[in-house]
């Protein structure tokens, strides 16, 4: 009988260890998929918005369509080529930060 209530025992302590670890898998798993989604509904949101503000036609208004294309970046303001290619021509239009090392 004492093998069987050690086995039991055994058996139990991991049923209850892998019951309390399987949330955190769970969570592991649910968490990063709802933040690509709630991402992926931001960016659309930002796109539209950008869209609504007439963001693409001022870019090629102003020249910076012709200038891209140069390039070979796309227009896309939802893209990440897009946003680094105009901060770096506003941190260049500007003069950079002017940060002085002491």
């Amino acid at each position: 009988m004492q093998v069987q209530d050690i086995l039991r025992d055994s058996l139990s302590a991991f049923l209850r260890g892998i019951g309390e670890f399987l949330p955190n898998i769970l969570a592991a798993l649910v968490i990063p998929i709802v933040g690509w989604i709630v991402a992926k509904a931001v960016r659309s949101l930002a796109v539209r918005g950008l869209k609504l503000v007439r963001v693409p036609a001022l870019t090629e208004q102003g020249g910076i369509d012709a200038f891209l294309a140069k390039g070979a970046v796309t227009r896309d303001p939802g893209s990440h080529a897009w946003h680094r290619d105009r901060n770096n021509r506003i941190m260049s239009s500007s003069g950079g930060l002017h940060v002085r090392r002491s």
